[in-house]
């Protein structure tokens, strides 16, 4: 999973049913070794503050191997361009092969061209 602003749902949060979910994933070993990664603005203090990002992160300290979260600062709320820049890694990481063989050849013929309007 990759996802941006993102922090751990609860029960307590409104979220039925997340608390027990979240215990299951935790230990069921295989699936607690896949990889989470989050995006989340530290300075956020309005849509998804870093507070309850970070409250809600508690949960999973030492719990979730595959958690990896990534802290961006001086954006507010807005991450736009670091959405992409987190999906490119995950799938690097990940699925390097959902680029395909021919994208190194593509990428080049695309760099030999001129746009022009």
């Amino acid at each position: 999973f990759v996802g941006s602003v993102g922090f751990v749902p609860s029960d307590a949060l409104g979220f039925v049913g997340a608390d027990a979910a979240l215990e299951n994933l935790v230990h069921n070993e295989e699936q607690a070794r896949r990889p989470v990664w989050l995006n989340c603005a530290v300075e956020d203090e309005e849509e998804v503050p870093w507070t309850l990002v970070e409250s809600s992160l508690q949960r999973l300290r030492g719990r979730l191997p595959g958690l990896m979260v990534q802290k961006i600062r001086g954006v507010g709320h807005d991450i736009g361009d670091w959405e992409a820049f987190i999906l490119n890694n995950f799938l690097d990481n990940y699925a390097y092969d959902a680029y395909g063989d021919d994208m190194v050849e593509v990428t080049a013929e695309e760099e030999e061209e001129e746009w022009e309007d």
